[in-house]
């Protein structure tokens, strides 16, 4: 795992963004594996900028989606519709080259679509928050973590995290489609981005060892074998003397 230590948020979506537009110019039809939330909003406005500036074409690109809410939802709360907002209606991408899982009633057959929909496909560079206890995609911390495609039950934690996209009084999703864990390894590169100073606790016990735990499963990450991992400069001052990987301050 490579840490990238970074000061400004802009400056580090624009470093994420120039290495997606050089894999999507150097290669036909490249495989993005995207995330919602936040912290990948500022990667989505460099790429629409980059598109607006023709320095870069989306028409073979081809994205797909960590997880998906299930429930009864307004389609405002989707991750769909997130996606959509934030990055697909500005750029030239086919909106059948665009793959969510899908909240339908037969949620078996949505998972089995959506895992064949990964096993067609290999992600060329895939997109990852972490979560405050430390899941990716909504793999939650557990015992045993799934390899593919599930419906995950959210935590308690994850659910009080998410109450905050949602209006008063709406119903907040417990449950999501999401990528197992051998899905989102099989990436050729993975994008970690954690610009929070409040996920320290986490970071520091991400850094600090070597050890990995299915009660933590970001730490899974340290098998891959192309892991690049941005943390705010905040972050890394506080545990600096704890980290024992090589780090690159920008």
């Amino acid at each position: 795992m490579k840490i990238i230590v970074y000061k400004n948020y802009n400056q580090i979506c624009d470093l994420i963004a120039k290495n997606i537009v050089n894999k999507i110019n150097n290669k036909n039809k490249s495989v993005l594996g995207l995330a919602t939330g936040d912290t990948f909003i500022g990667v989505y406005k460099r790429l629409i900028y980059y598109y607006n500036s023709s320095k870069v074409n989306f028409n073979n690109v081809i994205t797909i989606n960590l997880d998906e809410y299930i429930g009864e939802l307004k389609f405002e709360n989707t991750y769909k519709y997130f996606m959509y907002e934030n990055f697909f209606k500005h750029v030239n991408i086919k909106k059948k080259n665009t793959y969510i899982p899908e909240n339908m009633s037969n949620i078996s057959k949505s998972v089995n679509n959506f895992q064949q929909i990964i096993k067609n496909h290999i992600i060329d560079i895939q997109l990852l928050g972490i979560g405050f206890n430390g899941h990716i995609g909504f793999n939650e911390p557990n015992n045993q973590l799934h390899a593919n495609t599930h419906v995950a039950n959210l935590n308690k934690s994850t659910i009080k995290d998410n109450s905050r996209f949602f209006e008063k009084g709406s119903q907040i999703p417990t449950k999501a489609i999401t990528m197992g864990m051998a899905d989102i390894f099989n990436a050729k590169e993975i994008i970690v981005v954690c610009n929070n100073i409040k996920k320290i606790n986490i970071i520091r016990k991400l850094l600090e060892n070597d050890l990995i735990d299915t009660k933590y499963p970001v730490s899974l990450l340290k098998i891959h074998n192309n892991v690049n991992l941005y943390i705010l400069y905040e972050l890394y001052d506080k545990i600096k003397d704890n980290i024992y990987n090589n780090v690159i301050i920008l």
